[in-house]
């Protein structure tokens, strides 16, 4: 995909609903991503991203838990496989990025009094050196999903109308008659078109796909959604955010990751 001739769309498209003055400033706020797609066919993956099943692990590194109980793996994110799309929007590209979360469904005591969106103990994020990963097994106690290689398609998104970016936009001349951009919002949110078909579905980095409400706070960056499927379930058919700010990523700092659903 030619970023200078999606970005051009993005921009014409953003001029004919706000104007010139607001469509530019809109445009601006677009973020490079990829929807992530789980491979069917038996096709090739991008890079090492796979959804589920074994991690990828620097060797020596401990299988992340809670109370004793082992976190699921989710995902894996073969970085530097979407580092050539993301361009300098990426900042710093960790490697490999194993995403796991507490299963809150299952029958333990030891969960009790653990949020699994709110307690930071419930999820982990755990960076891995490419050329230095094993393939590392849940132990027997973990929930495992199965596993499933995917497949990165590169979009260009622009913020849902709740995030804040969006509330504080300049329109320029001719909108001071609206109460805010809200009333004015009619962009698509996921580039090419015909993506938006799936802008619920698993992406990584870009702009969170919104279901309800501000998502990103102030200069935070989203690391991985999870949509509800065949195998993830969050809450009723809801997504599964994990955002970072641009610092923390910039410092490779994952321990500053945060958890959010969104029904």
């Amino acid at each position: 995909m030619n970023v200078n001739e999606v970005m051009a769309e993005v921009e014409r498209h953003c001029a004919e609903v706000l104007g010139e003055h607001g469509g530019r400033n809109m445009a601006a706020l677009a973020r490079r991503g990829h929807l992530i797609t789980p491979i069917s066919d038996g096709g090739p993956p991008t890079g090492r991203c796979r959804l589920g099943g074994t991690a990828l692990l620097d060797p020596g590194t401990h299988w992340p838990e809670v109370d004793g109980i082992p976190l699921s793996l989710l995902a894996v994110l073969d970085v530097d496989a979407l580092a050539p799309w993301l361009g300098e929007e990426l900042h710093t590209s960790p490697g490999l990025l194993n995403f796991f979360h507490v299963q809150p469904y299952l029958d333990y005591e030891q969960y009790d009094g653990i949020n699994p969106f709110d307690d930071p103990r419930a999820w982990r994020v755990i960076a891995a050196k490419p050329e230095r990963a094993v393939e590392t097994p849940a132990p027997a106690s973990a929930f495992v999903f199965d596993q499933r290689p995917a497949w990165a398609d590169p979009i260009i998104t622009l913020p849902g109308h709740e995030e804040s970016v969006v509330g504080s936009l300049d329109l320029g001349p001719g909108y001071e008659q609206r109460n805010s951009v809200v009333e004015a919002y009619d962009i698509h949110t996921t580039w090419p078109p015909g993506t938006d078909g799936y802008a619920d579905g698993h992406r990584a980095f870009g702009w969170p796909w919104p279901q309800q409400g501000a998502l990103t706070g102030e200069d935070e960056v989203l690391l991985l959604q999870l949509s509800s499927d065949d195998e993830f379930q969050w809450g009723d058919g809801g997504l599964l955010y994990y955002m970072i700010t641009a610092e923390a990523l910039r410092a490779g700092d994952f321990s500053q990751v945060r958890v959010q659903q969104g029904e």
